[in-house]
């Protein structure tokens, strides 16, 4: 049997360096666009990158 040790709640990962340009968390974001013009498409972009390519957002 294989066990795992698990982190301790209050450690950090350091993260990786970021873009000097990019904004600072927690930030907000105002997308405007026509129906269709691809603004959910951008968001998720932004997010999450080529991380989850099949990701398909949808809302009724």
């Amino acid at each position: 049997m294989e066990y795992y040790e698990l982190r301790k709640l209050d450690e950090t990962i350091p993260s990786k360096k970021q873009n000097q340009f990019a904004p600072r968390h927690p930030f907000r974001l105002l997308v405007a666009g026509t129906s269709e013009s691809g603004k959910t498409s951008m968001v998720v972009h932004l997010l999450l990158g080529s991380k989850y390519p099949k990701i398909y957002p949808w809302m009724s």
